[in-house]
């Protein structure tokens, strides 16, 4: 465990810094160890409509964004059978993006979406509407602000990630303990 919490020391100091000991949580699954370096994997984005939206305001050098992204909150995610809360600590590198008032992304945009297309004749006119959203709504500045206001936070730009079980430890505790 030693190691691992080197790692998050090393890697992670300027998360740690920008995040302002305010954490983020990610559910994971039960099954491994209580603290993983995470390859973050190219994935099918949950909604290619979506994604593509956002591709057009964060820009093309981030094909598949969704599909890349790790999508965390800054509140424990409620616990099931197979899955639970881990806090995330990502590298240095990373960027973020997030909209004080979207607490889930997808689900808040492709009902947007949809309601959009109800009303444009065309995709590209919803989509456009949708881009607008995100120009105007997202944020890359102030991790800490985008936390306390409880926005789910898009991480992206990153290979892999640090989690740690969140059962396991008080965050300051944990916080304290890779700052030593």
């Amino acid at each position: 465990m030693q190691n691992e919490i080197d790692s998050i020391r090393q890697y992670c100091k300027s998360y740690i810094a920008e995040s302002a000991g305010l954490p983020l949580y990610r559910s994971l699954n039960k099954a491994g160890n209580d603290i993983r370096r995470i390859k973050v994997r190219h994935r099918k984005a949950p909604d290619a409509n979506l994604d593509s939206c956002f591709q057009g305001v964060i820009g093309q050098e981030y094909p598949n964004l969704l599909g890349r992204t790790v999508f965390t909150y800054p509140r424990p995610i409620a616990e099931s059978e197979n899955y639970e809360s881990f806090f995330i600590f990502a590298p240095d590198g990373f960027r973020y993006l997030y909209n004080t008032v979207i607490r889930d992304s997808v689900a808040e945009y492709s009902f947007l979406f949809d309601r959009l297309t109800e009303h444009f004749d065309e995709i590209g006119e919803a989509k456009s509407a949708i881009m607008d959203s995100i120009d105007l709504g997202y944020k890359q500045d102030d991790l800490a602000v985008g936390i306390a206001c409880g926005a789910e936070i898009l991480i992206y730009d990153i290979s892999h990630y640090y989690a740690v079980r969140s059962s396991l430890f008080d965050y300051q505790d944990l916080l304290h303990l890779i700052n030593q």
